[in-house]
């Protein structure tokens, strides 16, 4: 390419890092002899010497060890932050009853198995309508989180805006970075996890969210879930820089490292405060535990609050993680793993679910009306046994500020 030459070349190696432009030359995928003929054949009818080499020159050993220096800088940098994070248990102290936080992921309709910038569905709030209703029913002030899709829909923002200016729910951000602003460039479902965005990508969407929610309520937002549940600890220097301050994201018992993303399986189902020399955010995780297959008996989460890199050494062929959720769930299940939450002195129990599952067809957990209609069912159950027979009481974001504030 330096002497004006286009490349034809196999996808082996870093060829295809090298040759990324039509005037370089051309890849190719398939290592037949008809398609290196073919190839060759476009290549010499629309070959540009001049244009060849002034691509090469891009490519310079200078440019190289520039962007090579910057890496270096990037990670040292990174390093340094990481130094600079700490966790800090919550005081164990337990309030009159036992605390009771709802929140909802509050997204379009979107194919799990891939993440488009596009190709999405904003449903009605009508699902989300006969959740509220059933909410306050049982006086649980649910926690919206809501993704930008939803912010930017008037119908939707609309109702959402009536709910806050009425005290009837709270609201946070939950970032779907693929359909997020400034879109491009971290495509696929490793970046899926917000945690794995590079530190500035990572702030950008986080800054482009805030701006969407505040347009769509009137507020900035102070409370956030990453979507996937994808945080890292790296990722909360970017969530206190957004000024979040109160953050739901990790999900005890789940380790999601299979498919890039966090792990969580010795995380500790109690509060802790991140600190980062961005600010401080209070963490309360997704409540769960693991589970002894074909059972109802669940065990400890005796790790340390905070997000580690342990692992759990129990068996994944005798346990399954279980989350506090309507979501494939039986109401037998739901007591069990709240008693054993109760047995632990978890001080706050977070039950979440998606919005999505309150549309027929909207994502795995909802096939059909029927599905719909079970789990709000199953929701009704959980909330009557909560709230009446077991003593508890609804908690709001209000309340998890007091207990962070040592008021509550």
């Amino acid at each position: 390419m330096a002497c004006g030459t286009p490349v034809v070349a196999s996808n082996a190696g870093g060829a295809a890092e090298a040759v990324a432009a039509p005037e370089a030359g051309c890849i190719v995928e398939i290592r037949t002899p008809q398609a290196f003929e073919a190839a060759l054949g476009d290549v010499m009818a629309s070959s540009d010497r001049a244009a060849t080499r002034r691509y090469a020159e891009t490519r310079s050993w200078d440019d190289t060890s520039k962007g090579l220096a910057a890496l270096f800088d990037a990670i040292a940098a990174q390093s340094k932050s990481r130094a600079a994070i700490s966790y800090h248990a919550a005081p164990k102290r337990r309030a009159e009853k036992p605390m009771l936080l709802f929140t909802v992921d509050t997204e379009e309709q979107f194919n799990w198995e891939g993440f488009s910038a596009t190709d999405f569905t904003v449903n009605r709030p009508r699902g989300i309508e006969r959740l509220q209703a059933l909410c306050e029913e049982f006086g649980v002030r649910p926690l919206y989180f809501l993704t930008c899709p939803m912010l930017t829909d008037a119908e939707n923002a609309g109702y959402f805006r009536t709910l806050a200016e009425s005290s009837r729910a709270d609201f946070g951000l939950h970032l779907h970075q693929w359909n997020t602003p400034p879109i491009g460039g971290y495509e696929g479902a490793y970046y899926s996890w917000q945690g794995n965005l590079p530190a500035e990508a990572h702030a950008a969407k986080l800054q482009s969210l805030g701006d969407a929610f505040e347009r769509a309520l009137g507020f900035r937002a102070i409370a956030h879930r990453a979507g996937r549940y994808g945080v890292t600890p790296d990722a909360y220097r970017e969530i206190a820089g957004a000024g979040i301050r109160y953050d739901f994201s990790p999900s005890a018992s789940f380790d999601f490292s299979a498919h890039g993303g966090p792990d969580f399986s010795a995380l500790s189902n109690d509060p802790f405060t991140v600190t980062t020399d961005m600010g401080a955010v209070h963490v309360t995780p997704v409540c769960g535990a693991l589970a002894l297959r074909g059972g109802r008996l669940f065990l400890k989460q005796a790790g340390e609050p905070g997000l580690t890199s342990r692992h759990r050494a129990y068996s994944r062929t005798l346990t399954a993680p279980f989350r506090l959720s309507c979501e494939q769930a039986r109401f037998s299940e739901l007591v069990s793993l709240t008693r054993h939450l109760e047995k632990a002195d978890t001080p706050i129990l977070t039950f979440g679910l998606h919005s999505t599952s309150l549309t027929a067809g909207a994502n795995p957990y909802a096939p059909n009306e029927a599905a719909v209609d079970a789990s709000l069912a199953l929701i009704r159950r959980y909330l009557q046994f909560f709230t009446k027979d077991f003593g508890g009481a609804p908690a709001e974001l209000d309340d998890i500020a007091a207990f962070f504030s040592g008021r509550g």
